[in-house]
């Protein structure tokens, strides 16, 4: 296990992709039901680690975040229409 001196309070990307290989290791990837983000978190590089993963994993977002769809078109969460509280499935973007 490596101790990571982090003075900012935040981990990057390849940090955090190392604490969750770690876990996966310890836990075995079956054990391991979901992933929660929270928007602090939510670097493109990052997101594209947990698709490639193979994980379930849930993101909460800021509602100015812009979500591509397959067409590489931009939307911005708040345009999606949810209710606060509410949840959407957004497995291709």
């Amino acid at each position: 296990m490596k101790l990571f001196n982090n003075r900012s309070g935040n981990f990057n990307a390849a940090q955090r992709s190392a604490v969750l290989q770690v876990c996966v290791v310890v836990l075995g990837r079956k054990r391991i039901g979901l992933v929660l983000d929270d928007r602090e978190f939510g670097s493109h590089t990052w997101v594209k680690g947990l698709k490639d993963s193979g994980l379930n994993f849930v993101i909460r977002s800021h509602q100015h975040q812009l979500l591509p769809d397959a067409h590489d078109q931009c939307q911005a969460v708040a345009d999606l229409g949810l209710a606060v509280g509410q949840v959407c499935h957004l497995a291709q973007r």
